[in-house]
């Protein structure tokens, strides 16, 4: 139907890294453009999205710098960094997101007993 002639793949909006993939699939199955691309979020969002990005080679990456106006950052080492406008994996080679979280900003865990 042409009804689009672009998606935007939100990694926080599709909940998540399998339903972005399933949707980068089907962009791909159907010849459909994507670009990567987020909300107002964190360096850990940012972070992720920045990883989505990179295991897929097709999709125009854009967005990601909401979290530079955050006054504290989830994130105590690794992660995305910004320099002179491009993004970077500080610790690419890391697991996971090749991230450490800063737990002193976590609080204390909820605890639901049944």
């Amino acid at each position: 139907m042409e009804a689009a002639d672009i998606l935007s793949i939100k990694l926080t909006k599709f909940a998540g890294f399998y339903e972005s993939a399933r949707i980068i699939g089907l962009s791909d199955a159907f010849g459909l453009d994507y670009r990567y691309d987020n909300m107002s979020q964190s360096r850990l969002a940012a972070t992720a999205s920045l990883h989505l990005a990179l295991a897929y080679s097709r999709g125009i990456p854009s967005g990601g710098t909401a979290f530079t106006k955050y006054e504290d950052d989830l994130i105590e080492s690794g992660g995305l960094r910004m320099n002179h406008g491009t993004a970077s994996l500080e610790n690419p080679n890391e697991p996971g997101l090749g991230i450490t979280i800063n737990e002193k900003l976590l609080g204390p865990a909820d605890v639901y007993k049944a």
